[in-house]
């Protein structure tokens, strides 16, 4: 793998993403193959998991409703209560 880092930044990262998440599986595999060729995309990893991540659960109706459920949720522990029960 390459150490070039991308021309396009993190934001054209993101726009690209969006652009392969409409095509369809074998285009897509292609593109990504190339990119990882090309591209040391691992400082941008975390962010490209989570675009896709969002994408899933944006696209599959149980996930969202259950994510709807949860930013409803009121009686949630805070963070910092279940780091504190976890010793974390």
């Amino acid at each position: 793998m390459s150490n070039r880092q991308p021309k396009w930044g993190h934001a054209g990262l993101l726009e690209l993403l969006e652009v392969i998440l409409g095509l369809p599986p074998t285009q897509r595999a292609i593109i990504v193959q190339t990119i990882l060729q090309a591209t040391d995309i691992r400082p941008f990893w975390p962010d490209l998991t989570a675009e896709l991540e969002t994408a899933y659960i944006a696209s599959n109706p149980i996930l969202s409703e259950r994510l709807r459920e949860a930013r409803q949720n009121k009686t949630a522990i805070p963070f910092e209560v279940v780091r504190e029960r976890l010793g974390i």
